[in-house]
């Protein structure tokens, strides 16, 4: 009750009231980011409270006029944002860390032009993904390969914040040596420890991106 009251930990964006209260870019950003703004308000020192924004600036050149297809934009912002900032990044690197030469040959130039001028309705129909190229498929591969959800590049970082590098993250975020609370406040950030520390809820991914602030800081 007291932590949910300092710092509501919800997911962003739920309902139909939320959603109606958002431009189609910060929907995209509150389904992507990290913290939501609320909670970024309160974990900002007082003195940095005003420049904390949406980081919707971020998204808003793929987002085009207001009224055009929501979900395009969101293909067209991940196209241009997710997938070579974050995913291509993560494939890099883990395969040069393993001497691997890898190869994206849906990401030819080709075939993307190919795929942004076909039909929504090519790409998702009745909730299922990637339709057309699941349709090409059905004859080549197994059915269980072709209809298995997505593989991600996750860490079992709950487990490690609980149990290997739970005193590691503390003395990372909150000795007096941290620089996060130059411009976080060190009492949240304990607070959301704490909170993953203590279960049942899963706040990794939040004190993954403090951590990384912190090195950052540090570098």
């Amino acid at each position: 009750g007291a932590l949910a009251g300092a710092l509501p930990l919800q997911v962003n964006g739920k309902g139909w009231l939320g959603r109606m209260a958002v431009s189609n870019e910060e929907r995209y950003q509150r389904k992507l980011g990290i913290f939501g703004a609320q909670e970024r308000q309160r974990l900002f020192r007082r003195e940095y409270e005003h420049v904390v924004d949406h980081g919707t600036w971020l998204f808003s050149p793929y987002f085009g006029q207001s009224g055009s297809d929501t979900i395009e934009n969101r293909l067209k912002t991940d196209l241009n944002t997710y997938l070579p900032d974050d995913i291509l990044v993560k494939v890099d690197r883990a395969s040069m860390l393993n001497s691997l030469e890898v190869r994206v040959p849906l990401l030819d130039h080709r075939i993307v032009e190919f795929a942004c001028r076909l039909p929504l309705n090519a790409k998702i129909r009745d909730g299922s993904q990637k339709f057309l190229l699941k349709e090409l498929l059905r004859d080549l591969v197994p059915a269980s390969v072709v209809n298995r959800g997505k593989q991600g590049f996750g860490v079992p970082l709950k487990h490690w914040f609980r149990g290997d590098y739970r005193d590691f993250l503390r003395e990372m975020l909150l000795s007096p040596e941290a620089k996060t609370a130059e411009y976080l406040r060190p009492d949240m950030t304990k607070r959301l420890i704490d909170a993953h520390q203590q279960g049942p809820r899963d706040l990794s991914n939040r004190l993954w991106a403090l951590l990384w602030l912190e090195q950052w800081l540090r570098q």
